[in-house]
């Protein structure tokens, strides 16, 4: 895992830095807002109110990832503003590097084999929007790695079974995520599924079982309590969203099932087409030919699964992230934001996920199939990222004046 970990990684922050200096400060997908909440935490000491205007639409987000931001913020502080947004950019790549080493962890503790682990690495190395997500000023680097963390942690209690360790680890993990990003709560329906695998897996009683459950759910809930308390306290919710919620509801929707279908589709259609980059990374003439080709990286990953691999009850875990962090894109697109043309962006906090799910499917093809498969998704990963930066440099770049 150690060579895999230092190839892919340098790759991963070899790319996730030339994305970080060629697009232009402020240009990334509300990366102004970001950096001003990041500016305002470590010059003011405190927490903007929702939509204060020093900060912006981001202002309602969880703390965490700008907590860990301001000191970065403060160190590079006498370099100008220009200087401290690519020392951010760059904290954040240092962060995709913290997913990555889980993802292969996760691998490991699932047992991938050599071939797994570069798959499933190559995939949250490379991916040209876990890469934009790894080289601008955002919250969803925090989001990614934690959430990942949580997976991590929720499958070493569904592999070895529940302990006080494991569920001190793992409540403290679940906690960060839910101080990072609302995506945090896609792990808590994992959790008595990741107790119920492991007491049964490791002969436990019920009482015992449960006894650790509590003790890392309390740890989980202690960690983001402060945010909550304060959320609670000032606008009588725990989240905040700075987004319009629609004027329909549930049954709005199943009266209209013609828009409800229509709406359906958009959303499942942008969101495709933005998991693999940005919406306006690929060249317009390339774009069908880079998303057919994720297409079909797509379909072996799925043709390994038909094989019907051995799986044990552990790999409900990610499979159990990536549908809840699935069905919560759903959830926001329908009812708190369209926003159907940055859906992909959305999933990177589950990419790990399908990532491990993609390489165990793979790891079922024969032998020489795999390798040509191995060789195929690097170099697809490569092309995109080529033409993705040729294309901020040459058009984009140009367009919105940088």
């Amino acid at each position: 895992m150690r060579r895999t970990f230092l190839a892919l990684g340098a790759l991963h922050l070899l790319w996730a830095a030339t994305y970080a200096f060629i697009m232009p400060v402020g240009k990334a997908p509300d990366e102004p807002s970001h950096f001003k909440y990041v500016k305002f935490v470590a010059t003011k000491l405190r927490l903007p109110l929702y939509d204060d205007p020093e900060v912006g639409h981001e202002s309602q987000q969880p703390p965490l990832h700008y907590f860990l931001s301001a000191p970065v913020f403060l160190l590079t502080s006498p370099l100008g503003e220009t200087a401290q947004n690519r020392a951010l950019r760059l904290f954040a790549s240092l962060l995709g590097l913290g997913t990555l080493y889980l993802t292969l962890l996760t691998a490991s503790l699932l047992g991938l084999s050599k071939w797994g682990k570069w798959a499933a690495g190559l995939w949250v190395g490379l991916l040209p929007h876990m890469l934009l997500v790894s080289a601008m000023v955002n919250n969803d680097s925090t989001t990614t790695l934690t959430v990942t963390a949580g997976v991590t942690t929720l499958t070493w209690v569904a592999l070895l079974g529940p302990s006080t360790v494991r569920a001190l680890i793992c409540g403290m993990a679940t906690g960060l995520a839910l101080a990072s990003k609302q995506t945090g709560l896609l792990l808590l329906p994992l959790w008595p599924l990741a107790w119920a695998v492991g007491a049964k897996k490791a002969g436990l009683t019920p009482r015992t079982a449960i006894k650790s459950f509590a003790l890392g759910a309390i740890i989980a809930t202690i960690v983001p309590l402060p945010w909550f308390v304060r959320n609670l306290w000032l606008y009588g919710s725990l989240y905040l969203y700075a987004a319009h919620p629609y004027d329909h509801s549930l049954l709005d929707l199943l009266s209209a099932p013609k828009f409800l279908l229509e709406l359906l589709w958009i959303i499942t259609r942008d969101t495709y087409r933005t998991f693999w980059a940005e919406k306006v990374w690929f060249p317009e003439a390339l774009a069908p030919w880079l998303v057919g080709g994720f297409s079909f990286a797509l379909l072996i990953g799925v043709y390994g699964w038909l094989k019907r691999p051995r799986a044990g009850p552990e790999w409900l875990v990610p499979l159990g992230a990536l549908l809840l962090g699935l069905l919560g894109l759903y959830r926001f697109n329908l009812f708190i934001s369209i926003g159907a043309h940055q859906g992909g962006k959305y999933l990177m906090p589950v990419l790990p996920c399908f990532a491990l799910l993609w390489a165990k499917g793979g790891e079922a093809l024969p032998s020489g199939a795999r390798n040509w498969a191995l060789a195929g998704l690097f170099t697809l990963l490569l092309v995109a990222n080529i033409v993705s930066a040729f294309n901020i440099v040459t058009y984009l770049n140009v367009v919105y004046g940088g």
